[in-house]
């Protein structure tokens, strides 16, 4: 109260100025998607089109930044404004703009979901010259399959030799079809020596079957002390019958901590017949806490008869509250004949609001001969707006002849929008 948050929040929401309303969205939606250095007039000035209409834009007054910046900028008892001046090196200048703390975490509550538009990041492109801001931005468009506007952002950090750039040139190049320019640029990268680029650079290479020239690359990120590099490579000598050296790898791997190395490692001495090592190793990715490890453990105690200590893991991972742990807690209650248990944690794994627990949890009703309530829970997955759930919800419909509705879910999941969000159940 005595900062004034209140009064961020209120002239922010229902700001008269619609001009200055874009202008702080911007400002927001760039500080979310990374951009943490301080925003310049120009590129707010340009990114601010996209959160007006037409007819604002049309009948923008001659000052209008100028109007929304004072407004952004006006203090609040005092203490703190929407939008703060970052000052330049001599008096009375003004290099560009950050968003006040309090308003930044209220609005990013309420815009977690909300696609920015094509302006903030064409903005982006034209008037960010910060290579690592520009990096920052291009790993969100990508993450939002804006393959476009990951490469034109990435590009100048790439054509400077920054590894990861060129790697995320290149993933993105390949999010649009561009296999050769991706190419490419997986080799730049892994002629910088860079591990991670070689070992990725060496599956792109497997995936078109260019299998001589992929090991070579396996070989050289392995021999960099790349683990996944070193799990691939044993995986691809396991396959072509060269189990010696294969399994040296699979060690390698293993001693660098790397958790997946430790299991991969756990699996082929199970298969060779020493499961004693094998179990040594499944414990000691167990005992660092990883969900994954724990799961892999209780696994192959289950396997091997010990339901007691394999329960004792289900449940210690089931505890952290990862919905897939507790999915995989109630498959081994039911496989176990504890039905009731079994739901508790199936329900509890469904509350969590993940979309593969409430199907896990609507199929289990479902056998259950329970049809409403697997029916609301199918439809609470479907509503979260997942694809697979939209389809399992019209699989269900269509059996119970239910066709209309069925295809209703079936043309929403092939449609893009945001769903409507899940009433609650619980």
């Amino acid at each position: 109260m005595l900062a004034g948050a209140p009064q961020l929040v209120e002239r922010f929401e229902h700001a008269t100025d619609p001009y200055a309303k874009a202008v702080m969205t911007a400002a927001i939606d760039y500080r979310r998607l990374g951009h943490n250095a301080p925003l310049s007039a120009a590129l707010l000035q340009s990114a601010a089109a996209g959160y007006l209409t037409g007819h604002q834009m049309a009948t923008a007054p001659l000052d209008w930044f100028s109007s929304a910046i004072d407004y952004a900028t006006r203090l609040l008892h005092g203490a703190t404004s929407s939008l703060i001046p970052v000052p330049g090196t001599s008096m009375g200048t003004i290099i560009g703009y950050t968003v006040a703390d309090y308003l930044l975490q209220h609005v990013q509550a309420t815009r977690r979901d909300i696609l920015p538009p094509t302006s903030i990041w064409d903005a982006a492109v034209s008037h960010i010259t910060d290579l690592y801001v520009r990096m920052a931005l291009a790993r969100e468009a990508e993450r939002r399959n804006l393959y476009h506007r990951a490469v034109a952002l990435a590009e100048s950090a790439a054509d400077t030799g920054i590894p990861k750039a060129m790697l995320l040139s290149a993933r993105s190049l390949e999010g649009l079809g561009q296999t050769q320019e991706a190419e490419q640029w997986y080799r730049r990268a892994a002629d910088t020596g860079n591990p991670h680029a070689m070992f990725l650079l060496a599956g792109r290479l497997r995936r078109v079957g260019q299998a001589q020239e992929a090991e070579q690359w396996y070989r050289q990120a392995a021999k960099a002390g790349n683990p996944h590099a070193m799990r691939a490579l044993a995986d691809w000598l396991a396959d072509t019958g060269q189990g010696e050296e294969a399994e040296q790898w699979y060690r390698h791997g293993a001693e660098t901590g790397d958790l997946n190395s430790m299991r991969a490692l756990a699996g082929w001495l199970t298969d060779t017949g020493r499961s004693t090592e094998a179990e040594e190793w499944y414990r000691r990715g167990g005992q660092t806490g990883d969900l994954n490890a724990m799961r892999a453990l209780a696994d192959w105690l289950a396997s091997t008869g010990r339901s007691t200590e394999a329960e004792k893991w289900y449940r210690r991972a089931a505890d952290t509250g990862n919905p897939n742990a507790m999915r995989a807690l109630a498959r081994w209650l039911t496989d176990a004949g504890r039905a009731q248990e079994a739901e508790e944690w199936y329900r509890r794994g469904a509350q969590t609001g993940d979309p593969q627990a409430m199907l896990a949890f609507a199929s289990w009703l479902a056998s259950a001969g329970r049809a409403q309530e697997a029916r609301q829970w199918y439809g609470c997955a479907a509503e979260t707006g997942d694809r697979d759930a939209m389809l399992a919800l019209a699989s269900w419909l269509a059996n119970a002849e239910q066709a209309a509705e069925a295809e209703q879910w079936q043309r929403r999941a092939a449609e893009t929008g945001d769903p409507p969000l899940c009433v609650s159940l619980w």
